[in-house]
């Protein structure tokens, strides 16, 4: 039974205020009763009682002289973070005293938590580098009261306001079509994946984010014959559920009854006089047309499947409530199951919507607890948890054939099994934590990937729990799954891994290189042996040392596994010895390491990891990348998950 604090956290998820709304509707954050910021934010109270006023042409001079030259420090990465080709919501200006007048204007001098004294004092920034000196912060304090003297108007802070996420229409995913029929009609669709990607995988976002969403010609084809072969092999199951229509007269509640049922069960709604009017009179003008009961009901099912009530999820709330709505019933149930099952609402979720039983947390909360119940059956949850760690690209991932003659498609699927297995077990039959999914010393393994990993193969084919105790393996970021989906075809690109944990794990957005780095410049300053010295030569380039002091540390970690995810010591039989130790910063401090493994159970019990979990299951419950209009949803959520002792599902 999930404990009220992990309800708490799904009905966060699941957006239980109810309201949705456009720009209009917008929350400050004081008006969040909930808090906005999370515990160990700094405090709001930046102690200034011997800030003395100044003019800004001096408080220029003393910023440009004492604190400018400490965010330009190389090993800081401030301005790769801030500079002014960042994607943040502040890029200052190279120039010292341009930089100075940019935040002289915002609320990044000031009392408030997201001041930047405040952050740095708190150690919060820079982020993936050692905090500052003291006497860079002691500087960087006494500019900062000196400018809160100085100032008599207002800040304008550039922090969006808090609000509720936009109204709109988003497709259901392929695997959510599917189930979607499954539901319907068991066993009436089409075998295989006939259906393509609605987002590019190349772009990183959950395969549920309203605003990729592309119906794109080549997707409508393949939704238009798949609804055809629907069509087709569906008949059979919709006379084996109606078995009325198998009848050579059908009579007037028969029809009615099946198409109120299929139809409204598709649209996950009820339907309108009107509608089922017109899709009663269709299928009787079609079988008078064609004299067959087979074509007619053929065409009924395309019909519905081709309906962009079937292919698009709705949250528009009712009519007449703007700026802010309120979904509707049905439209809440969908949220729920399609967040937790990949599929439309049960009989239970929709029993509940029509009788007006899903307004409140606890009635929210007593139906997540139903589907949390069986883990088999929670395949949303299982996505959301496959595509964040990318092992959902394991189908498709391609190894050097003559590095690795023994990684094909059916170890591809094992492994991606072990990951879909492994997920379920910590959920059902462990603890259920986020720290046991990171640092679990165990798998779920069959005698193949026993044998993959270079353990004894156990008795009996099949998949079973597997001790890792002793071996250089520890929780999902270990598995050969994670670590083969994150290299390429035949490197392990310890580049682009750094980057994967850094955006998934710990959610910290690496900006993209310089438009004008000098990358062949880079290449010719020397041989490098091993991946660490080469990317040294990165690091030793102030362009790249404020990413690179973020991607390095876990991307030369993970040097010790290849690129299909086997564990060595040695880049080649008799070469150099792989250095994995490093360190690194978040939000808790600094993490020393001499192996991925130590550096792993260091990380699934850090507060950024949680808070990022969180987030990250923000965004794919709501099929959006959250802006500043979130802040409080997600504060809110990350502090719910922390109160439930990480806990995802009880």
């Amino acid at each position: 039974m999930p404990t009220p604090n992990t309800l708490r956290f799904f009905a966060a998820v699941l957006g239980s205020q109810l309201v949705f709304t456009g720009c209009e509707g917008v929350l400050s954050p004081t008006e969040d009763p909930g808090g906005t910021r999370p515990a160990d934010s700094p405090d709001v109270a930046v102690r200034c009682e011997d800030g003395t006023g100044s003019t800004p042409a001096a408080l220029r001079e003393r910023f440009v002289r004492d604190v400018y030259p400490w965010l330009v420090d190389s090993e800081s990465g401030c301005m790769t973070w801030h500079g002014p080709n960042s994607l943040q919501k502040l890029a200052l200006s190279l120039d010292a005293a341009e930089a100075f007048d940019e935040l002289y204007a915002t609320s990044f001098f000031g009392k408030g938590p997201d001041s930047l004294h405040a952050r740095i004092d708190a150690d919060q920034m820079p982020l993936g580098a050692p905090p500052w000196p003291d006497e860079a912060k002691a500087a960087l304090r006494d500019l900062n009261c000196d400018v809160i003297s100085t100032r008599t108007e207002d800040v304008v802070s550039l922090e969006e306001p808090c609000g509720l996420p936009a109204t709109r229409i988003w497709e259901l995913t392929p695997a959510q079509l599917r189930r979607s029929v499954d539901a319907i009609l068991p066993g009436g669709r089409p075998d295989g994946d006939q259906l393509g990607r609605t987002i590019d995988t190349a772009s990183r976002v959950f395969s549920n984010e309203a605003r990729f969403d592309s119906m794109s010609d080549e997707h409508v084809d393949d939704v238009f014959q798949w609804s055809i072969d629907v069509g087709t092999l569906g008949v059979d199951a919709l006379i084996e559920r109606f078995d009325c229509l198998a009848e050579p007269t059908w009579n007037a509640s028969c029809l009615s009854d099946m198409v109120t049922a299929v139809s409204s069960q598709a649209f996950r709604r009820p339907l309108t006089e009107t509608e089922s009017t017109d899709l009663v009179a269709f299928v009787e003008e079609e079988r008078t047309q064609s004299g067959e009961s087979q074509v007619a009901l053929s065409l009924f099912l395309e019909r519905v499947f081709l309906s962009p009530h079937f292919l698009f999820r709705s949250e528009l709330g009712s009519p007449g409530g703007e700026p802010e709505v309120e979904l509707t019933a049905f439209e809440i149930a969908s949220a729920i199951s399609y967040f937790l099952t990949d599929a439309p609402p049960d009989a239970e979720l929709w029993s509940a919507a029509e009788a007006g039983e899903l307004q409140s947390d606890s009635q929210i909360g007593e139906h997540v607890s139903r589907l949390l119940g069986d883990i088999e059956d929670v395949q949303g949850l299982q996505q959301f948890l496959s595509e964040w760690l990318h092992t959902d690209e394991l189908p498709s991932a391609q190894k050097d054939p003559s590095l690795f003659p023994d990684f094909d498609e059916s170890l591809a699927a094992d492994l991606e099994q072990e990951s879909r297995r492994f997920f379920a077990y910590v959920l059902s039959e462990d603890d259920g934590r986020l720290q046991t999914l990171l640092s679990a010393d165990y798998s779920i393994l069959n005698n193949r990937l026993a044998a993959w990993y270079g353990i004894e193969p156990g008795e009996g084919e099949g998949f079973r729990r597997v001790s890792l105790q002793g071996q250089p393996r520890a929780g999902v970021l270990t598995q050969a799954g994670f670590l083969a989906a994150t290299a390429g075809a035949s490197l392990t690109d310890p580049v682009h891994r750094g980057l994967v944990v850094n955006a998934e794990a710990l959610c910290n957005p690496v900006p993209p290189p310089p438009e004008d780095l000098d990358v062949e410049g880079l290449s010719e300053a020397g041989p490098a042996e091993t991946a660490r010295e080469q990317l040294a030569i990165h690091v030793a380039n102030p362009a790249c040392a404020g990413c690179h002091t973020l991607l390095d540390p876990p991307g030369l970690a993970l040097e010790s596994y290849d690129a299909a995810g086997r564990y060595r010591t040695n880049y080649v039989e008799g070469g150099p010895e792989i250095d994995a130790s490093g360190s690194f910063w978040t939000q808790d401090g600094e993490l020393r390491f001499d192996s991925w493994v130590e550096f792993v159970e260091q990380l699934s019990g850090d507060s950024q990891v949680h808070d990022c979990f969180a987030r990250q299951m923000y965004r794919y419950g709501l099929g959006i990348n959250d802006t500043g209009r979130d802040r409080c949803a997600v504060d809110s959520l990350a502090g719910a998950f922390a109160e439930s002792d990480g806990n995802i599902v009880r």
